[in-house]
């Protein structure tokens, strides 16, 4: 097995997050329309955390409304106590 150096292993990371980006901005505009393409254009412009991106295309598809996939991919900071 070749040897991979950390710069490799994070470029395709990087790559399948795009990749998953990418398929999350299809779901979008397939499931809501004008306001999925907003949001996948959102999306492209600031991307979220990986953890995010890993789980997006099951929030996707079991959400029922734009807003509960835009809560959870740029949540709203919480107020300190």
């Amino acid at each position: 097995m070749p040897y991979v150096t950390s710069n490799e292993r994070m470029a395709k990371a990087e790559g399948i997050d795009e990749g998953r980006i990418e398929g999350a901005s299809v779901c979008l505009r397939l499931k809501f329309g004008a306001a999925g393409k907003e949001l996948a254009n959102e999306l492209h412009s600031a991307p979220p955390k990986p953890e995010i991106v890993q789980q997006l295309l099951d929030v996707i598809e079991s959400a029922q409304t734009i807003e509960e996939v835009r809560a959870f991919i740029f949540p709203a900071p919480h107020p300190a106590p």
